[in-house]
């Protein structure tokens, strides 16, 4: 993406910066390893400080490879070599507009990625913990079920239905037969999830 920003400079092209902040937020959101994202985060400013020491002081990179021909450079630009320099205040100021959107952009999308990537994780740990309550009282385990809920990260509604389920099936175990009550040997999931 460096190169083929630095290619747009000089042939006077549409500069693709908006993909820099794209590949950034991608990097966040698929949760690549932080030397990617740290890596990413440094070469783009690194790209961004030599773009704004160019821009202010013209110390050849733009001399490199400028791809517009002698004869159109004239008509172009109204200095000797172009692109021209824009002065150091100019540069500075161009830089600070594109670090500040870089860098809030950054900060945000990384704040949304590990806050989704939290709720995520504790939506996990409510399903597989409903999962297991919810066994435990079909299968009139109510010991079990009582335990998991107190120790359970249940938000309140959820966690007030399951008490409440519970306390019906209290009410209602003297009532049933035994035939009901039996556990079954074959419980697999009861024995996958202890």
């Amino acid at each position: 993406l460096i190169l083929d920003d630095y290619s747009n400079i000089l042939s006077m092209s549409k500069r693709l910066w908006s993909t820099f902040v794209v590949l950034l937020d991608l990097t966040l959101v698929c949760r690549l390893p932080l030397y990617v994202e740290v890596g990413l985060v440094a070469s783009i400013v690194l790209w961004l400080l030599i773009l704004a020491s160019e821009n202010a002081y013209r110390w050849g990179l733009y001399d490199v490879n400028f791809v517009i021909p002698e004869g159109e450079r004239t008509k172009l630009y109204s200095c000797e070599r172009p692109p021209c320099a824009v002065g150091i205040m100019q540069a500075c100021t161009n830089l600070s507009e594109n670090l500040i959107v870089f860098l809030l952009d950054y900060y945000f999308t990384r704040g949304f990625s590990r806050d989704l990537y939290r709720e995520q994780q504790s939506m996990q740990n409510v399903i597989t913990a409903a999962e297991w309550i919810a066994h435990c009282l079909s299968r009139f385990d109510l010991i079990s079920a009582e335990a998991a809920i107190d120790s359970s990260p249940l938000p309140p509604p959820l966690h007030d239905a399951f008490t409440n389920i519970l306390q019906n099936l209290h009410s209602y175990k003297p009532y049933l037969p035994q035939s009901c009550l039996q556990k079954d040997d074959n419980d697999t999931l009861s024995s996958s999830k202890r």
